[in-house]
């Protein structure tokens, strides 16, 4: 087996290097056992544990099992007759000797007996990868995450790019159902990275829903807006319903009376709170705003699919409840992309709430547009708070 490739690490998890180094790296946890066993009194030496994480640790100076080796093991199993130990070192020997098979059975009842063998997940991590059973390889891999929590991260893109290989899909999904942490973490990693649209809606179908009211995971509106990115506005919509349970409006604003109890972003309202605002909605109230005047502030805000080339009136129904010296809230349409608004409509009449419209016109080659609530700071900061009871958007009568 020298030379031969082997896809086994200890912290990573994921790097390749020769049978002496995957026995190495399997040898890290009893070696560290063995540096204690050093210190021990005599006739604690002859624990089988100890036996057998010093024979362990030996083979990172070797390999190959010699007789002296195999012998050791063997009289400490007669005295530790359910060790998962002399298992270990029966597969390591079918190793060398390429017998992944023989390995692979020693490896799973070494499991069976102690399911927080690092050892022996580790080398099955190393037979299932190298042999493409990818549900195998994934349930290990999180198996593992939980022995070496630092290695979680460095498993979520391995987990993507498995999912994403030809004929592994439905393993991994599989595998992914049964921890709501990496089917989470690996559907984000693809939304992110631009991953293949097809392996994140399979992905998608086998988590489970979000509770009634709860926040949408993260994921979604990233997927949606890396579809929107890719001219795939139809499946955007599309999956943006499934996954919120609402209908869009193409010319309008979703959840215009600031209703819901849950963000969907991106064609749903997404609400900022920072050091700059806070907002809250989903009270019966409207929208509750408390702009600070420190900085410029984005507040709230929604995507919109409104025509390019058509005109449309903005309407919104608010009262300021304090108004800040010169700060400034104002709503803003900008295309998605440019930094400059297209139009703007300040809220800064107090007293009771009042309606405020504006007719507008989408800039050609705006497929895409962004509402956001915007406050605007000034030199001198100072609070201001709305309530806006509610903002549509409608076909502006032609002239």
């Amino acid at each position: 087996m020298t030379g031969r490739v082997l896809k086994v690490t200890l912290c990573a998890l994921l790097c390749a290097g020769t049978a002496a180094v995957a026995v190495r790296s399997a040898a890290v946890e009893a070696a560290l056992e063995s540096e204690t066993a050093a210190v021990l009194p005599g006739w604690a030496r002859g624990d089988p544990r100890i036996i057998f994480a010093g024979e362990l640790a030996a083979l990172a100076t070797r390999t190959s099992l010699d007789g002296m080796t195999m012998g050791a093991v063997l009289r400490a199993a007669d005295e530790a007759p359910l060790a998962e130990e002399p298992f270990i070192f029966a597969a390591i020997q079918a190793l060398l000797g390429e017998d992944d098979a023989a390995a692979e059975r020693l490896l799973e009842e070494a499991r069976r007996r102690n399911p927080r063998s690092r050892v022996a997940r580790l080398l099955l991590l190393d037979i299932y990868g190298r042999v493409g059973r990818a549900g195998e390889t994934a349930r290990e891999m999180m198996a593992l995450s939980r022995l070496f929590p630092e290695a979680r991260e460095r498993l979520v893109p391995e987990l993507a790019r498995m999912a994403q290989e030809k004929g592994s899909l439905a393993a991994v999904a599989g595998a992914l159902r049964t921890d709501p942490y990496f089917h989470g973490a690996v559907l984000h990693h693809l939304a992110v990275n631009g991953g293949d649209p097809d392996v994140v809606i399979a992905l998608a179908a086998a988590q489970e829903p979000a509770p009634r009211g709860g926040e949408a995971p993260a994921w979604q509106s990233l997927f949606v807006d890396s579809l929107i990115s890719r001219g795939e506005t139809g499946r955007a919509v599309a999956l943006w319903e499934q996954f919120s349970g609402r209908r869009l409006n193409p010319d309008g604003v979703s959840d215009g009376r600031f209703e819901g109890t849950s963000q969907f972003p991106p064609f749903g309202w997404k609400y900022y709170d920072s050091p700059d605002g806070a907002v809250e909605a989903g009270k019966g109230a409207g929208l509750e705003v408390d702009y600070y005047g420190r900085a410029d502030a984005t507040l709230a805000e929604q995507r919109l699919l409104l025509r390019p080339g058509t005109r449309y009136r903005l309407s919104f129904e608010a009262a300021l409840l304090q108004k800040g010296a010169d700060s400034r809230l104002a709503w803003k349409l900008s295309c998605h992309g440019d930094t400059g608004e297209f139009a703007s409509v300040a809220i800064d009449r107090a007293g009771e709430p009042s309606t405020v419209a504006l007719d507008f016109t989408v800039p050609p080659k705006c497929p895409s547009q962004w509402l956001r609530l915007i406050g605007s700071s000034s030199e001198f900061p100072e609070t201001q708070g709305a309530r806006i009871q509610s903002i549509r958007i409608d076909r502006a009568a032609t002239q």
